[in-house]
């Protein structure tokens, strides 16, 4: 369940980010000075933003298929956090926040239906 919360978190912050940054550079590029920066700033927040939404999803399908979550969560966080060290570092967070819960989800056991006593 923590999996999940976090998971969830960390998506909907990410994403807010990303809305954040594509306004942001989509203001810069109609000026003049920024009109390079913003762009950029705003094709990067599109990226994330589709990061994020995978991890999203990622992180609602943790108790119905936990390993393509967590293949999701990992996938869309790293990325994520790599793409911090060239946009800023709210991407940081977001992307720790996706990526440990992925890696817990799928190194977690699953749980056997039957008991181990004989009848």
């Amino acid at each position: 369940m923590a999996n999940k919360v976090i998971g969830i978190i960390g998506a909907a912050i990410g994403i807010l980010v990303s809305l954040l940054y594509i306004i942001g550079g989509v203001l810069a590029a109609a000026t003049v000075l920024f009109a390079g920066l913003g762009a950029l700033a705003a094709v990067f927040g599109f990226i994330t933003l589709l990061l994020n939404v995978l991890g999203l999803v990622g992180s609602l399908l943790v108790h119905s298929k936990p390993t393509g979550a967590g293949v999701m969560m990992i996938v869309s966080g790293a990325l994520t956090f790599l793409i911090s060290f060239v946009v800023g570092w709210p991407f940081f967070f977001t992307g720790l926040m996706l990526c440990i819960p992925g890696i817990l989800v799928l190194v977690k056991k699953p749980k056997s239906n039957h008991n181990n006593f004989a009848a």
